[in-house]
């Protein structure tokens, strides 16, 4: 709600205002470190392919789990979503973007995403976002 307050007036249209956040704000990367990449979840490319696939880049760094309907026989039939799912805050969160720093180079440890539900509990959890 603060940016919205301090952008937009009430004889203004907003469009995606939780796009527009987003580029605000990482746009403030970019003026901080000017070699930086930004990429967002709703950025296409020429193609019309995601520039960058965010659940798979949050599953990748350890901060959150990928559930992939595929993994499990019981949904194999189904053409269902993946869903990502946070140790704390399960589904109700969001993975907008990631910022790319050109030439940095570090040594990370990949730590695996923390797997906190059963196989029923992810079942029930592909279903429920896919079927409801």
């Amino acid at each position: 709600l603060p940016y919205l307050a301090s952008h937009f007036d009430s004889s203004e249209t907003i469009r995606d205002p939780i796009d527009q956040c987003m580029l605000h704000y990482f746009s403030k990367i970019c003026d901080q470190f000017p070699s930086a990449v930004t990429l967002h979840d709703f950025q296409l490319s020429a193609s019309r392919r995601p520039k960058i696939l965010v659940q798979t880049a949050g599953h990748v760094s350890g901060a959150v789990k990928f559930y992939k309907p595929d993994t499990f026989a019981e949904l194999s039939d189904k053409k269902f979503y993946p869903v990502c799912h946070h140790p704390v805050w399960g589904g109700w969160m969001a993975l907008r973007g990631v910022a790319i720093f050109p030439g940095v180079t570090a040594d990370l440890a990949r730590p695996e995403p923390v797997s906190c539900l059963s196989d029923s509990e992810a079942v029930d959890m592909l279903t429920l976002y896919n079927e409801c």
